[in-house]
């Protein structure tokens, strides 16, 4: 028996004025297609840490 499972797949935006119509376009998305699993980006909505020099002496 073979079961159908649908899988979404998305990019996060990481703020401004887009992330919260991006985040409405998504949940729209889930909803039509019924999609079963969503993956994200590890840390969403947050700036990918490598991005900047900054580091913390203390750790």
């Amino acid at each position: 028996m073979v079961s159908k499972f649908d899988v979404t797949i998305s990019q996060v935006p990481t703020g401004g004025s887009e992330c919260a119509t991006d985040w409405s376009r998504l949940v729209a998305h889930i909803e039509q297609e019924e999609s079963d699993l969503v993956v994200l980006p590890e840390m969403p909505f947050y700036r990918w840490l490598p991005v900047t020099d900054d580091d913390d002496a203390d750790l």
